[in-house]
C-alpha cells in the first residue's frame, strides 16, 4: 500500500472515531439536560406554599387575625371594661371576660388541632398571656400587629391553608389559618402546632398533614369575606402606617423607600425627631383625597391628609409597600415622565412647586440647599436665618404663576404668593431666577424685598 493510501485510511479511521465521540457526548448531554429538567420539575412540585398575591385573600386573613386579637385581649385584660357599670367586682369581671374570650377562641380552633394537641381551656389562656400588656381591664390597649409574610396552599379547590408570619408587640405570632371558601368559614392552628410539625414556607407538599375536612359554621367562624376596593386599601395603608409612626417608629422607618429615607432623614434618629415633632398632626390625620396610579406594573397609592401632608405607598405586592412622605425629595415616576417631556419653562414651574411643597412641609433645609451659593452668602449666611425669613414671608401660601422668560441659561418666573386665610389675604409678587442643572437638579434665587 503506497503512502497516499495509508494517509487516506488513517483519516477515515480518525473521522469515524470523532463521529462516535460526538454521538456519545450528545447522548450524555441529553441525559444531563433531562435530569436537570426533571430536578427543576420536582422542585416546583414538592414545595407547597406560595406567597400571597391578591388583596382579597390577604384582607380576609387580616380580618380573621383582628378578630382573634379581640378575643386574646379579652383573656389578657387588655380591653377596657367598666366593672362598676356591670355591677361586678374586678375578679368577677375577669372571670367573665376570660371565659368569653376562651370560648370564642375554642370555637375558631380547628378540630384536628384540638385533638392532636389535647388543647384545654387553661392552655388556650396561657398561650395568649405572652402578648399581655396591662391585664387590668382598666384601659384599651393597642396591640401592634405586623404581618411580615403570608403563604398559601390549596388543599382542594375549596379548602386553602394560610401560613402567617407575624408579630404582636414585637413578640412572634405565627398562625395557620384554614379557609373553607364554599362554606365561608375558617379555623386556626396555633403556634405550638406549627412548631411541632415544623411548618414553614419551604416545606414540601407531602409534609403538610392538615386534612381537607369541611369547616362547619358556628357563631364565631363565618362571614369573613373581604372584597377590598382601592378606597379600602388606601384607608388601610394610611391607618396602618400612621399607627406604626406613633407606636412602632422603628418599623415605620424600615418601611420608608431606601433612596428617600437616605436623602430625607439619613438616620433613624432624624425620622424619630420628625415623628415626635408632628405627633399631634399624625394622630389626628385623616385622608383628604387620594389617587391611584400605575407605572410599569407598580401601583402607587398617593394620599394627601387634612394638613396637606403626602403619604405615598409604593406597592410591591398585596399589603407590602414602601413609603414616601413628600413629592420633592425624590422624583416619582409620574414627575419624571412629565419633566422629561416638557420644555424649560414648565420644568421651572414644577421645581417652584417642589420648593413650596417643601416649605409647607417645614423642610427648610431642602429649600436652603437649592439656593444659589452667591445669593445664599449675600442674604442667608446660615439655615436659621433663611428659616426665619421663610416663616415670615411664605407661611400658609398659595401660588399663582404668571410670566416666565428665558435669558441665556437662566429662567425668570414671576409668581404671586398669597398668604393668610380667606378673610385676611396678602399677596406678594416674587420673581424666581432658576438655573436648570443635570437631570432634575436646579439652583435658584429670588427677590428678597
Amino acid at each position: 500500500m503506497d503512502k497516499s493510501k495509508r494517509i487516506i485510511l488513517v483519516l477515515i479511521v480518525l473521522l469515524l472515531i470523532i463521529g462516535l465521540l460526538v454521538i456519545v457526548l450528545v447522548n450524555h448531554q441529553g441525559k444531563i439536560n433531562k435530569q436537570t429538567n426533571s430536578d427543576i420539575e420536582q422542585t416546583a412540585t414538592i414545595t407547597g406554599f406560595t406567597e400571597i398575591k391578591d388583596h382579597k385573600t390577604y384582607y380576609t386573613i387580616r380580618e380573621i387575625i383582628n378578630n382573634y386579637i379581640v378575643y386574646m385581649k379579652q383573656i389578657n385584660g387588655d380591653e377596657y371594661v367598666d366593672a362598676s357599670r356591670l355591677n361586678m367586682t374586678k375578679e368577677e369581671l375577669k372571670e367573665v371576660m376570660q371565659n368569653d374570650g376562651t370560648t370564642a377562641i375554642k370555637e375558631i380552633l380547628d378540630e384536628q388541632y384540638i385533638d392532636d394537641l389535647n388543647i384545654t381551656d387553661d392552655q388556650i389562656q396561657k398561650m395568649q398571656n405572652k402578648y399581655m400588656k396591662n391585664g387590668t381591664y382598666s384601659q384599651e390597649v393597642i396591640y401592634n400587629l405586623n404581618v411580615d409574610d403570608v403563604f398559601t396552599y390549596n388543599l382542594t379547590e375549596n379548602i386553602t391553608i394560610a401560613l402567617v408570619d407575624a408579630r404582636i408587640n414585637d413578640e412572634e405570632f405565627d398562625l395557620l389559618i384554614k379557609l373553607d371558601k364554599e362554606n365561608g368559614t375558617y379555623s386556626l392552628f396555633l403556634e405550638d402546632y406549627i412548631t411541632k410539625y415544623k411548618y414553614d414556607k419551604n416545606m414540601s407538599k407531602k409534609d403538610i398533614n392538615i386534612d381537607n375536612k369541611r369547616i362547619q359554621k358556628n357563631s364565631y367562624n363565618s362571614n369573613i369575606n373581604m372584597n377590598p376596593t382601592d378606597s379600602y386599601i388606601v384607608s388601610q395603608y394610611f391607618s396602618e402606617y400612621r399607627m406604626k409612626m406613633l407606636n412602632d417608629t422603628i418599623e415605620a422607618y424600615k418601611l420608608l423607600d431606601t433612596e428617600y429615607s437616605q436623602k430625607k432623614y439619613s438616620s433613624y434618629e432624624n425620622f424619630e425627631n420628625y415623628v415626635n415633632s408632628n405627633r399631634k398632626k399624625i394622630e389626628y390625620a385623616s385622608i383628604n383625597k387620594y389617587q391611584v396610579t400605575e407605572h410599569d406594573g407598580t401601583k402607587e397609592y398617593v394620599c394627601i391628609d387634612n394638613n396637606g401632608k403626602y403619604y405615598i405607598f409604593i406597592e410591591e405586592t398585596a399589603a407590602k409597600y414602601k413609603v414616601v412622605l413628600d413629592v420633592y425629595t425624590t422624583d416619582l415616576p409620574e414627575f419624571l415622565e412629565k419633566y422629561k417631556t416638557n420644555d424649560g419653562k414648565i420644568k421651572v414651574g414644577m421645581n417652584i412647586q417642589k420648593i413650596f411643597e417643601a416649605i409647607n412641609d417645614e423642610d427648610y433645609r431642602y429649600v436652603y440647599n437649592k439656593l444659589d451659593n452667591t445669593f445664599k452668602q449675600n442674604n442667608f449666611p446660615d439655615e436659621a436665618s433663611f428659616e426665619e425669613y421663610v416663616k415670615q414671608n411664605f407661611a400658609h401660601n398659595q401660588l399663582e404663576y404668571e410670566n416666565c422668560k428665558e435669558e441665556g441659561n437662566l429662567y425668570m418666573f414671576d409668581v404671586t404668593v398669597t398668604e393668610g386665610t380667606e378673610s385676611s389675604k396678602e399677596a406678594v409678587r416674587k420673581t424666581f431666577v432658576m438655573k436648570l442643572l443635570e437631570g432634575t437638579d436646579f439652583v435658584m434665587s429670588f427677590n428678597v424685598n
